[in-house]
């Protein structure tokens, strides 16, 4: 049975009520192991999580974390097996972008064949730092700075989550411009040596107010675009998705707001293979970053 196989079949039986396992104690390849060993492994506090919303770290067993586990086997589906490098962005501020991007990290790294790394490149309003409780740690924006940090300096693992790169202890103002750089290009390609077995997740700025985003993805193999039904405008999904440019978009996950079958009163959508066609939905609740 081929990983896209298992990913789906795992969603089909969390979708018919059988109990997820938050961990698998099956054992990792030898790829992802010694990656694990190489790098710091942070104790999170659960009760930050939780209040922060990261239901999958926090609360595994819930519904919504359950949504997160279905849009990782939708994502491993487009994805066609490969391990890819994704940038999580959104047309505006506030649709969930990056409680998402840290929930969907979770749920790929308790994937058995999979790791998963998550990166804050948003430099301009860095936020996962502040929802998991590790702010003032070195990260890309020092990579980017110093020539002398290495990237074993900026990625630590969250205990039993992905490993985490912040978004750095350095202000930049030419933010585009240097996550179009080569120092930024060799940073990409060394994750993808180093990492072999993972999905990475790029959280970035949105779309329409900065170009940051789309000067990253150059350097990746596509987007997720988040959306907030109710309160991103067909216009802004439209002008992002035209910006971005659609042949990059792997998915759409909507956010909404109006209803939610766990009883939430959110939920996402994930379109696979465009932008606002057809696809699966499942249930969660994110309206920040």
């Amino acid at each position: 049975m081929s990983k896209i196989e298992e990913a789906l079949e795992k969603a089909t039986q969390e979708r018919q009520g059988e109990a997820p396992t938050a961990r698998s104690t099956a054992p990792r390849p030898a790829a992802r192991e010694q990656a694990a060993t190489e790098v710091e492994v942070v104790e999170l506090d659960p009760l930050h999580l939780a209040e922060n919303r990261l239901v999958v770290a926090s609360s595994p067993s819930l519904g919504t974390s359950d949504a997160y586990r279905q849009l990782r086997a939708t994502l491993m589906l487009a994805a066609e097996q490969k391990h890819l490098s994704f940038v999580v962005t959104s047309p505006l501020q506030g649709d969930g972008k990056s409680i998402t991007t840290l929930n969907l990290g979770y749920a790929i790294a308790q994937e058995i064949q999979l790791d998963a790394v998550v990166v804050d490149t948003d430099l301009r309003r860095p936020v996962l730092g502040r929802f998991l409780g590790l702010e003032g740690r070195p990260g890309v924006s020092d990579y980017l700075d110093d020539p002398d940090v290495t990237l074993g300096d900026v990625v630590v693992r969250l205990a039993d989550g992905p490993l985490y790169v912040s978004a750095g202890t350095v202000r930049l103002h030419n933010t585009s411009e240097l996550l179009g750089s080569q120092r930024m290009a060799q940073f990409c390609a060394d994750l993808r040596r180093r990492f072999r077995e993972a999905v990475i997740l790029f959280d970035s700025p949105p779309v329409l107010p900065a170009p940051d985003a789309m000067t990253l993805v150059q350097w990746l193999d596509g987007g997720i675009i988040v959306v907030s039904a109710g309160k991103t405008s067909r216009r802004a999904l439209t002008d992002a998705v035209r910006q971005f440019g659609a042949n990059r978009i792997v998915g759409v996950v909507v956010n909404r707001s109006d209803h939610g079958s766990y009883g939430y009163g959110y939920g996402y959508h994930y379109y696979y293979g465009g932008y606002g066609y057809g696809g699966y939905g499942s249930e969660t609740g994110e309206r920040d970053g």
